[in-house]
């Protein structure tokens, strides 16, 4: 695991973290899934020396989960446009 205080090395490792997030939630997304729990806590950091950088990070707690039928379901975003009084 990368323990160096290397801000340059820390920002890789934060990329890095970040791509396997959005990884998950694609997948997620793309097999019509809803993780009902996400946050930090719910994503862990294992070793893999197969791994240039010697982790891999997983998304666990897949209790609160959810199926959706893509044929029904739609996102619908709104916003209220107020006036100045």
């Amino acid at each position: 695991m990368v323990k160096e205080t290397d801000p340059k090395l820390r920002f890789s490792v934060g990329n890095i973290v970040f791509m396997f997030v959005l990884r998950a939630l694609l997948f997620l997304e793309s097999i019509d899934v809803v993780h009902s729990d996400i946050k930090p806590d719910n994503f862990v950091i294992i070793n893999d020396s197969n791994k240039d950088w010697g982790f891999n990070i997983k998304l666990i707690d897949f209790g609160t989960v959810k199926q959706i039928d893509s044929n029904k379901s739609k996102l619908v975003t709104s916003s209220i446009i107020g006036k100045r009084n």
